[in-house]
């Protein structure tokens, strides 16, 4: 112990860095420097990864925090998070990870481990290497090393050689003294299968794509009912998977995936929805496409308290965590308890101090007065829920009820959560959703859902009498209504339900309509920040910037231009940094002129096959669905001019 402490001090004086070799897996590289600095990676993880008295081995293959010690103790200048990012397969892996443990996997990188952010499992299990990529890195670097391609979840074979990866199976921490001996070749059915499904896994992990497993899976889903297996269980769906060559990449019952693990929020494997997205998406291209503007996964956000830089995911922030700097100063059961605030929406409440994310714990939820015993881990990240928000017996939905003295319960209907009820005030007999009668008790027959315009009129005046006038019709819950203010002759939009409760003419308010002017400056000034930092005013509505739903404000000010409710000098202002009101005829207007410069470099010809990809788009795509619409009747007949101008072919 004497011996290593020693080395350690001695090697502060001259630590060596060396650079990542391409595509090298974090874990090699920490090997490697190890070795440049003559230590054994024990004394190395312990002088310098925050690790006391490590054995060999208890280095995890995906390094997290210990690359921000690392970073630390050698002064590191390079951006952590795309350091991360380059030498980890979490790009790839975050695909098939609800957002609750993409969450988790950040918190692991730049959260100083504690209670309350305990490591989640190790994306990798095994270390694979191809020997052929071995003999080529020695040739070209004098030493081989660990590739992050081969540890893709699910990859058999190397992309590069197209043969198939041996995986480690000696003493662990010995990985990277590439022992053959130590290394078996892995098993495979079908090696042209595997060499397609490696392609695809790279193509997807090079590009770097944003999204989730919810996303992949309504991705899977919508395509199923485009295709119209909707209706059969998709038995024949299944037939026609089980009769191509992907069928052998499965390792699933896929009726049971596409019946029910395809509706869990849960994450999953990828070898489990890989070969499917390659029979729905023979070209990695068009998932590829569809993801290309979501916001990136681990964003970089300024904390305006202690006035630090922090990484996190925007899942993060909204459901209680905070900066990582001011986190690590306060105490474990305050965080906890903000946590348990955000996550539940307000409606829960911890009743036993925190032990820790895999113990038990009691929780309080608000709206039904039940006590929850449940794992901190599965409520904070898995968003597992009181039973009350999923199904409820009879007997607990009376429970629940007893405390409306004015009603009397009749029936309940468990599979549909619909209550039979008696007004005892005006003896009506109504049914309507448990959930909604919770929310908003009273008769049915007496406040109807099923609402017209006849009674929302009368219900109006009877409210205001003669200084509202009802302008629009009831279309349902969600839809505004114009009401006309008699007396300043104003006319706005409410909710049904929102001018019922108390909301009037915002015209007639001076402090509201200070409120929301001074709103509109604020979101602007920060949009002309976000463009003068990235470039561009047209953002996804999910984009956050500096704590703010950005991307939200954006929309909402595209849908009040429709409305006609932005004002002159606001959409002069909006359009003079770019921002496009109609997306989609952009979008369009953009790809017809990207069409008429294909059109000019093929000498003027307007053929183009189906799968052509031009300047990094599928165009021939673009053009097959102007000539769908046009055939349907969805083209318009300007667009169709404009096509017909540049001798398109229909």
């Amino acid at each position: 112990h004497c011996h290593d402490v020693l080395a350690i001090l001695c090697s502060v004086s001259r630590v060596h860095y060396i650079n990542p070799y391409p595509d090298e897996l974090m874990y090699s590289w920490i090997h490697r420097l190890a070795k440049k600095n003559g230590l054994s990676i024990t004394t190395f993880a312990n002088a310098y990864l925050n690790k006391f008295n490590s054995k060999i081995g208890s280095l995890k293959y995906d390094i997290r925090y210990e690359l921000l010690c690392l970073s630390e103790s050698f002064f590191i200048q390079k951006d952590l998070k795309e350091m991360f990012l380059s030498m980890s397969i979490f790009s790839f892996e975050a695909m098939f990870f609800y957002i609750g443990q993409q969450t988790r996997y950040v918190n692991n990188m730049f959260r100083k481990p504690d209670p309350l952010n305990a490591s989640a499992n190790t994306m990798i299990r095994e270390i694979h290497i191809c020997p052929q990529c071995v003999e080529n890195d020695i040739e070209m670097f004098g030493e081989p090393y660990i590739h992050r391609a081969h540890q893709l979840s699910g990859v058999c074979t190397c992309h590069k050689h197209k043969t198939q990866l041996y995986k480690y199976t000696g003493i662990k921490g010995h990985e990277c003294e590439y022992d053959l001996s130590h290394y078996t070749e892995l098993a495979i059915k079908d090696l042209a299968m595997e060499n397609e499904y490696t392609d695809y896994a790279q193509a997807l992990f090079n590009s770097n794509t944003n999204c989730n497993v919810t996303d992949l899976k309504h991705l899977i889903y919508n395509k199923l009912r485009e295709l119209g297996h909707k209706t059969n269980r998709y038995e024949d769906f299944i037939a026609a998977f089980n009769a191509s060559k992907l069928a052998t990449l499965f390792n699933a019952d896929l009726k049971k995936y596409l019946c029910i693990s395809i509706l869990s929020p849960l994450s999953t494997s990828a070898r489990s929805m890989l070969p499917l997205l390659m029979y729905l998406f023979p070209d990695v291209q068009e998932i590829i496409h569809r993801f290309e503007n979501a916001p990136p996964i681990i964003q970089k956000y300024h904390c305006a308290e202690c006035g630090k830089n922090f990484y996190a995911t925007p899942t993060s922030l909204t459901e209680g965590w905070g900066c990582t700097y001011c986190d690590a100063n306060k105490p474990i059961e305050e965080r906890y308890k903000k946590l348990i605030d955000f996550a539940g929406k307000g409606n829960y409440e911890p009743l036993e101090p925190f032990e820790s994310l895999n113990i038990k714990s009691k929780i309080h939820h608000k709206i039904c007065g039940e006590t929850i015993q449940i794992k901190p881990r599965k409520f904070i990240f898995d968003h597992v829920r009181c039973i009350c928000e999923s199904l409820l017996n009879e007997w607990d939905v009376r429970q629940k009820l007893e405390k409306f003295e004015n009603f009397e319960f009749i029936s309940y209907d468990r599979g549909s959560l619909i209550i039979t009820m008696r007004s005892k005030a005006c003896g009506h007999v109504f049914s309507c959703k448990f959930y909604n009668f919770l929310k908003c008790p009273g008769c049915r027959i007496c406040r109807p859902r099923n609402m017209t315009t006849e009674l929302y009129t009368e219900r109006v005046h009877n409210l205001t009498g003669d200084e509202y006038t009802v302008l629009g019709e009831f279309v349902d819950q969600k839809t505004k209504i114009a009401i006309k203010h008699n007396k300043c002759g104003g006319i706005q939009e409410y909710t049904p339900w929102t001018f019922l409760g108390g909301q009037r003419c915002n015209a007639c308010n001076p402090f509201l309509v200070k409120k929301t002017k001074d709103s509109w400056e604020r979101g602007y000034a920060l949009l002309c920040e976000y463009k003068e930092k990235y470039g561009t005013a047209n953002i996804p509505r999910r984009v956050h910037y500096k704590d703010v739903l950005l991307g939200n404000w954006l929309q909402n000010q595209r849908t009040k231009y429709k409305a006609g409710k932005l004002t002159l000098s606001q959409q002069e202002a909006l359009v003079s940094l770019g921002v496009t009101f109609d997306q989609l005829a952009a979008e369009w207007e953009r790809r017809y002129e990207q069409y008429k410069r294909y059109i000019q470099q093929n000498n003027g010809s307007s053929d183009i096959p189906k799968r052509t990809i031009f300047e990094g788009e599928k165009l021939g795509v673009w053009v097959g669905v102007q000539r769908r619409n046009h055939k349907i009747g969805k083209l318009s007949e300007e667009r169709y001019k404009k096509l017909c101008d540049i001798n398109m072919k229909f």
